[in-house]
């Protein structure tokens, strides 16, 4: 009699504790009725009572415990290499290889606005760490603002259910100093373009955020933005700052967007097209800046060394430890040890998302051969990445069509948000995705924040960055 009425209370708490995730889930999806996280072709892949366009975990996803230990040294480390590039790029002749590959089909006006800007003129640095055997791999760095806004929903609606997770509540108050700094009453505009429309239902947000705040500001399409005179209006309204929905290289072919960032306005992110380049980290692997990178960064050289990927410019000579006479001999390779995945650098319409991405162990052997030849024949700059594959963990999410709680085995992308100036902790998230190497938000992967342990270090980011006493 004891033990079923042992069995019998055990049921009922794990049905509570079902219950509670459920309701969870689903006061989390009412949340999604009013956020658009991204317009796509694929929605007829959710069930119609879905409000969001990727699958919803009851929890927020927990970091395994060497990550949180490590983050502050991985977000300083990339802070400080992105400031150690651009200052060698600011010295580095043109005609140099760096300089070249930095400023391949660039606008002469866009070279020198970049100049023109002391600093980094960014908000955030965004890290994609994908969750490896051995701790994280860093795909990319992004440092546009696609995904942000994601981050920033999922915090505060998990937050709003008693779940612990990185606090927003000063976030846009940090947004704003940054953005407006002393022009808080003039009138900040989120534009977007044909290629980035998609993400309006963010900007959406995040201009809600700020409207809470005080903040006159607005989202308009390239097209809706007139300049005059070296000043942009909105339907006659004239604009003190713009916020780039988009990425530098749409003004190549666009007059318009050119003549926008040519304005007088206060434009961020900036001019530093550089930075938007996936070539960047290629940098840290030539063996001739070694030593400016170690004077520059000192400790977090070997840090980093442990987290990115080896990166290579394609049109350069392979590095001797492959025994490769070209590049397109790792065709020659098996499958399994042809690890390496091609991408197009930056400043190109495939530079951005997916587009451009190819791993090349999924390539048949004549296949592998001939997009590695087609790129080194391109005028776009490619990079060739050792693919570090992400470990398999799990996470729980809602399934609509049972109405139960299932358990998703997959990889796993962490993207946190950090201070362009200091390293510090603004927000993030995880992506998880199941049956494939490439973890980005789809309606079949799981989005989500993480559980806010990393009472230390986040902490003291959030009272440092935002000025919190305590």
């Amino acid at each position: 009699m004891l033990q079923e009425h042992l069995l019998q209370k055990n049921t009922e708490g794990e049905s509570e504790v079902i219950r509670r995730k459920i309701e969870i889930t689903m006061s989390i999806n009412t949340q999604g009725v009013d956020f658009s996280a991204y317009a796509t072709q694929y929605s007829h892949n959710l069930h119609p009572d879905n409000n969001l366009t990727f699958l919803l975990s009851p929890l927020p996803f927990e970091l395994p415990q060497a990550i949180e230990e490590h983050l502050e040294l991985y977000s300083q480390g990339i802070v400080a290499f992105y400031q150690a590039c651009d200052e060698m790029l600011r010295v580095l002749p043109k005609f140099s290889k760096w300089g070249k590959i930095l400023t391949h089909n660039r606008p002469e006006w866009l070279l020198q606005r970049a100049k023109e800007e002391d600093n980094i003129a960014h908000i955030f640095l965004r890290p994609d760490f994908i969750l490896t055997e051995d701790g994280v791999a860093t795909a990319e760095i992004e440092t546009s603002p696609f995904g942000l806004a994601l981050a920033l929903f999922l915090n505060n609606a998990y937050a709003a259910q008693g779940l612990e997770t990185i606090p927003n509540a000063k976030f846009i108050d940090y947004f704003i100093a940054e953005v407006m700094g002393d022009n808080i009453i003039g009138t900040l505009c989120f534009m977007i373009t044909a290629h980035t429309q998609q993400y309006r239902g963010q900007f959406q947000y995040l201009t809600q955020l700020l409207k809470n705040k005080g903040i006159n500001v607005c989202i308009a399409m390239s097209d809706d933005i007139n300049v005059k005179d070296g000043k942009c209006f909105v339907h006659g309204e004239r604009l003190d700052v713009i916020y780039r929905g988009f990425y530098l290289y749409e003004s190549i072919n666009d007059e318009h967007i050119a003549s926008i960032l040519q304005s007088d306005l206060k434009i961020l992110p900036g001019y530093k097209s550089h930075l938007e380049e996936k070539a960047i980290m290629a940098m840290f692997f030539d063996d001739e800046l070694e030593a400016i990178y170690r004077a520059k960064i000192g400790y977090y050289y070997d840090v980093l060394y442990d987290i990115f990927p080896k990166t290579y410019i394609l049109s350069d000579k392979p590095p001797n430890d492959l025994g490769l006479r070209r590049w397109d001999d790792l065709a020659d390779m098996p499958r399994k040890k042809r690890c390496f995945v091609l991408k197009i650098s930056g400043f190109s319409y495939l530079g951005a998302w997916s587009r451009g991405v190819i791993f090349l162990n999924t390539l048949s052997q004549q296949q592998c051969r001939k997009v590695i030849q087609t790129a080194l024949a391109s005028d776009d700059v490619f990079v060739i990445q050792e693919f570090k594959k992400g470990c398999r963990l799990q996470q729980e999410y809602y399934d609509f069509q049972d109405s139960t709680i299932k358990t998703m085995h997959g990889r796993v992308r962490f993207t946190p948000y950090l201070s362009a100036k200091t390293g510090q902790l603004l927000t993030a998230k995880t992506t998880m995705c199941e049956h494939t190497d490439y973890i980005h938000a789809s309606t079949n992967s799981i989005n989500s924040p993480i559980k806010y342990i990393l009472s230390n270090f986040a902490l003291k980011c959030h009272r440092q960055t935002l000025n919190v006493g305590g």
